[in-house]
């Protein structure tokens, strides 16, 4: 949110901010793949000044803890990031992930035990009222790059490249070497 200042800003973050409406607007508002298994009772704004990264107009409107419905994972949570527009962004999926890896980064280093320990599940959403009905651009990451042949599209949807030398012999890395030599020639 760069622009705090505006009343309709900090009207939503006062609305937002009552866990009724919150509630309510998730219930409402969230695909029922996610609202489906959460116990919105349990629903718990957090904090999201840590989001910030030394950028000064990159914190978030809204960010919320929720469990689930099955009391079997009582201890897991997800987080909920509700990002407040008002203009078009052609870029706001970067944005959005800029915020939920800042969340995410934060979540890891607040641990003191069980670092290695997965990360809460996560869910962002965009609130628009701006003066354009429509909201022009597409709000999948992949779509923020000139990528005409779906590179991006691919690597956002499996898991990083490994390249692990380890299970790689000296003779098959010293082939492999010569081999590349030898076809830039």
């Amino acid at each position: 949110m760069s622009q705090g200042n505006k009343p309709f800003d900090r009207l939503f973050r006062f609305s937002m901010g009552i866990k009724l409406i919150a509630m309510q607007f998730l219930q409402s508002n969230l695909e029922s793949l996610v609202r489906d298994v959460l116990d919105l009772d349990t629903l718990k704004q957090i904090s999201n000044e840590s989001v910030n990264l030394k950028l000064n107009d990159s914190v978030s409107d809204m960010v919320y803890q929720c469990h689930y419905k099955d009391k079997s994972i009582a201890a897991a949570k997800i987080i909920i990031l509700i990002e407040h527009q008002s203009t078009p962004d052609r870029f706001m999926p970067l944005r959005i992930y800029h915020y939920l890896f800042g969340l995410m980064l934060n979540e890891v280093k607040a641990r003191k035990k069980n670092r290695n320990k997965p990360l809460p599940a996560c869910w962002a959403m965009v609130f628009y009222h701006g003066k354009q009905q429509g909201y022009p651009y597409s709000l999948d990451l992949a779509s923020c790059f000139d990528d005409p042949k779906g590179i991006m599209q691919q690597f956002w949807n499996n898991p990083v490249q490994l390249v692990n030398v380890n299970k790689i012999s000296d003779e098959q890395l010293l082939a492999r070497e010569l081999d590349g030599i030898l076809a830039l020639t």
